[in-house]
């Protein structure tokens, strides 16, 4: 098998030739590398100096995503493009704005309704992602009436040839992966209102922070929608769940459901459906079991997550795709005895390994060394043939 037909078949139910393995990078990682390094098999990269900011250069994106995909290639494992370019966003009644304050960015949402605002942050030191949020833009009632009216006003477009780009780009040594959009609660939680404006809100003003939810979620249906005619085969909800952040009851009253209504749309064009869930899920994972996903991306077993493989397939059998197992610290270790004994006891967890993608989760660390990414391709080469045994 090539690479594409062995992911599509591990993410399918169907046996593969071996277990695949995929490293999941981005610039937060590729960056750290010399830029000697750099410059020789993965070309340049300069991140838009607005790159974090409200309206980053599209080119930058289709710049990491050909970055990640020739890193997968150079140390030999399979390449599982997610980001990959094909779904567009629009905003009607909306103005943009942002003031820089010395290393501050105040950003501003200007719209017939009203306006809201965060803080940003620069980090020079990073050279990847140079900005973190310092102040949630949605923090009050009338913040939350603001941002209704934007999604109100939000639409999106597929860009079927951007896609078609990025998956001639990968060819047969693996496949390209469209993200579909965050559910409602998940994106108020990491990235809108933080979790204490999130919970306060919920609790001071149920009925409009239930109106904002829901409104979301009819938008990101009609995303999902033109998603199921896309050529994308497989498509990922970039969720980010965690016990830490939410609860099973929260869970199950939106996100669970909303992510099962995503999964009909899909199943009904024929689409796998994965959710990006790189946090603790032990607390989560009944409700996952008796979800519509076809599996969960980015699974952290401990010490980082909570829900090791073993767990995992114990509570999901084998009916759930499960890609991950590796920790992502496990990509600082520069004892390859370690990291081979790592791998093994991954694959062992795993074994058969039907509806298995070996994967560090979540992201790969600045500073991962090379040899152990080298080592776990030779491990997952060597001992990794289907059916897993004997490990």
């Amino acid at each position: 098998m090539n690479s594409r037909q062995r992911l599509l078949a591990s993410l399918t139910g169907d046996p593969p030739d071996r277990v695949p393995w995929e490293p999941l990078v981005d610039e937060y990682f590729l960056s750290s590398l010399p830029e000697a390094f750099q410059r020789q098999h993965l070309g340049s990269f300069s991140p838009d100096k607005d790159d974090e900011t409200i309206t980053p250069d599209p080119r930058a994106r289709h710049s990491r995503f050909r970055r990640a995909a020739d890193f997968a290639r150079l140390i030999g494992a399979d390449v599982f493009g997610i980001h990959a370019p094909g779904l567009t966003c629009r905003v009607d009644d909306l103005i943009t704005e942002e003031v820089r304050r010395g290393q501050k960015v105040v950003r501003r949402w200007i719209t017939s309704a009203g306006v809201i605002s965060d803080t940003i942050s620069r980090v020079p030191e990073s050279a990847a992602y140079p900005f973190y949020g310092e102040e949630y833009r949605v923090k009050t009632a009338e913040d939350l009436r603001v941002y209704r009216h934007i999604w109100e006003n939000t639409s999106y477009e597929l860009d079927a040839g951007a896609f078609l780009d990025a998956e001639a780009y990968i060819g047969d040594d693996g496949i390209a992966v469209i993200d579909g959009p965050q559910s409602a609660v998940q994106l108020l939680l990491g990235e809108i209102s933080g979790v204490m404006s999130f919970y306060h809100l919920l609790q001071d003003h149920p009925v409009e922070m239930e109106t904002l939810i829901e409104t979301m979620h009819s938008r990101m249906r009609a995303a999902y929608e033109i998603l199921a005619r896309s050529p994308s085969h497989v498509i990922t909800a970039m969720e980010d769940l965690s016990s830490t952040t939410s609860s099973p009851r929260i869970f199950r009253r939106f996100s669970w459901r909303h992510l099962n209504e995503y999964a009909d749309i899909l199943h009904a064009r024929g689409k796998v459906f994965l959710a990006h869930m790189c946090g603790r899920l032990k607390a989560m994972a009944p409700l996952i079991a008796q979800s519509k996903l076809d599996g969960v991306e980015s699974l952290t077993s401990p010490p980082i997550g909570d829900l090791s493989i073993t767990d995992a397939r114990a509570l999901w059998g084998e009916r759930l795709v499960i890609v991950g197992g590796l920790n992502a610290g496990l990509m600082l270790e520069t004892d390859q005895d370690r990291v081979r004994e790592a791998v093994l006891a991954a694959l062992r967890q795993a074994a058969p390994g039907r509806n298995f993608v070996l994967s560090n989760a979540d992201a790969m660390p600045s500073g991962a060394n090379l040899d152990t990414l080298r080592t776990i391709t030779e491990v997952v080469r060597e001992c990794g043939s289907f059916p897993l045994r004997d490990l």
